[in-house]
């Protein structure tokens, strides 16, 4: 889930099994993709202390990101059923501060398995070609024999295992709106990242997938057949300005703060009178 660039998508894969606790137990098989030549299926495959433990340090930022994430979504459905504008500026405050939290978490992840695959991979350059070539033998046995293992343990155990894939966050990056959902008289501010009559430039596209780490993107279809992506459903304008700063910062730096009525786009004067009189 955190990744500098689409390169470092898939270097980074963990695998747990969920014990009956609801713990996760670690399990001594990875997917960590050094370059093109080089991927390690075990941590005890790396071949530098500083990068194995960048890695693990790595994996355990994930695991906090994953629960920070968890909570998110618990705190953006109070939101939608919080019955009092005070409750709802509370919840947004909490939300407000937890992305702040997950993006540093994110940011540090990054910096980790960066470090990781750049000192593994400097550890390769500098090796010859044999051994290389007698790694990549190595790794054929290894992977080999590890999957005979996995899958009988697999059987006879009867245990979930969860991959931890950054590439999961990624799918279906953006959720259209169902205007059905909305109450009588629900007023909100979203933050519009983009709008788009046709398909999503490529680096546009990259950009929502990683906010979407962060931040639940929607999109709907105006009159006049324009997608509109937005993200944050916020009950007053303060907390739409400070989430409004945080996605610029986060890479969306055109970003426009949208007030709907009903699920109706309406205009900022408009949204003012109304939350005078809330």
């Amino acid at each position: 889930m955190l990744c500098k660039s689409t390169t470092l998508l898939t270097i980074f894969i963990g695998l747990f099994v969920v014990s009956s606790s609801g713990q996760y137990n670690k399990i001594k098989t990875i997917v960590f993709k050094v370059n093109s030549q080089i991927t390690y299926y075990s941590p005890e495959q790396f071949k530098t202390e500083t990068g194995k433990y960048s890695y693990e340090k790595a994996h355990e930022k994930q695991l906090e990101i994953d629960d920070a994430l968890n909570k998110l979504e618990i705190l953006r459905n109070q939101y939608q059923l919080a019955s009092s504008s005070e409750e709802k500026n509370r919840v947004g405050q909490e939300i407000i501060t937890l992305e702040t939290g997950i993006y540093s978490i994110k940011e540090e992840a990054t910096q980790l398995l960066i470090k990781a695959e750049s000192t593994e991979n400097s550890y390769w350059t500098n090796v010859t070609k044999e051994e290389i070539d007698d790694f990549l033998n190595e790794l054929d046995s290894y992977t080999s024999i590890n999957n005979e293992n996995n899958n009988e343990q697999i059987t006879q155990n009867d245990v979930n295992i969860e991959h931890i894939d950054p590439s999961i966050l990624f799918q279906n990056t953006t959720e259209p709106v169902n205007e059905e959902r909305y109450q009588s008289d629900e007023f909100i501010y979203k933050i519009q990242i983009g709008a788009y009559s046709r398909a999503l430039p490529a680096h546009i596209e990259r950009l929502f997938k990683r906010l979407s780490v962060l931040r639940k993107i929607e999109n709907y279809t105006d009159e006049n057949g324009v997608v509109v992506y937005t993200t944050g459903n916020l009950t007053n304008y303060e907390d739409a300005e400070k989430m409004n700063l945080q996605v610029k910062q986060e890479g969306v730096e055109n970003s426009i703060i949208v007030p709907y009525y009903n699920g109706k786009r309406i205009t900022l004067e408009e949204a003012k009178k109304i939350e005078d009189n809330l």
